[in-house]
């Protein structure tokens, strides 16, 4: 009974750790649409400059220039104040990203310590019968978390909130191994394995 409940509790924890990583890598993709929704407003800008200087190029009207130059000083103004509105937007988005980073982070260690917690039970109760379906089960619960820190560690590279190579961010430390790959139930299957070919061979099973 007690392995059942565990993996329920580890598959709601891998559930919930690949769920945040999920919502990271949205939130990244969200960044991105609103910089360059940010970037095409500066070059509209910038086209409404050059038009300007254009027509000011080729005026012989002093008055009309001067009333040119304004504009272009004005639309200059409201391209610096729109650059300072793009970097504030990110900037904000960046924060919600570093806060659901933790909740990740969090949510990872939990699920980390519930994988430990299965690893012990069902190294002690694995058997012929069962050792090709736990043997799955705790490799695929292993790749998915190992996966989704991968995943979070780009979407971290990509907006340039990390460097490449920074290991651990957060204090939480972003190259960990594999969960499988300190676990004890491994041991155990290669001998139940070589067992099971044995007996099969014996015509045992």
């Amino acid at each position: 009974m007690k392995k059942e409940a565990l993996q329920k509790k580890v598959n709601k924890g891998l559930s919930e750790v690949l769920n945040r990583a999920d919502a990271l890598e949205q939130l990244a993709e969200d960044i991105k649409v609103m910089t360059v929704e940010g970037q095409e407003k500066i070059t509209e800008l910038d086209v409404q400059i050059t038009e300007v200087q254009e027509i000011i190029s080729k005026t012989m009207s002093l008055q009309e220039a001067k009333e040119l130059q304004a504009k272009i000083s004005d639309l200059q103004q409201e391209k610096e104040l729109q650059s300072g509105v793009n970097l504030a937007k990110v900037n904000s988005k960046k924060s919600e990203v570093v806060l659901l980073f933790e909740d990740f982070s969090k949510s990872y260690l939990n699920l980390k310590a519930l994988y430990r917690e299965l690893d012990q039970v069902i190294t002690l109760e694995m058997n012929i019968k069962t050792v090709d379906e736990d043997s799955k089960l705790m490799g695929k619960i292993s790749e998915n978390a190992y996966d989704a820190i991968y995943h979070v560690k780009e979407v971290l590279i990509s907006l340039d909130i990390i460097g490449v190579e920074v290991r651990s961010f957060g204090g939480f430390h972003l190259g960990q191994a594999r969960m499988a790959t300190y676990a004890h139930y491994s041991t155990v299957v290669k001998q139940l394995k070589s067992l099971k070919i044995h007996f099969k061979r014996a015509g045992v099973l």
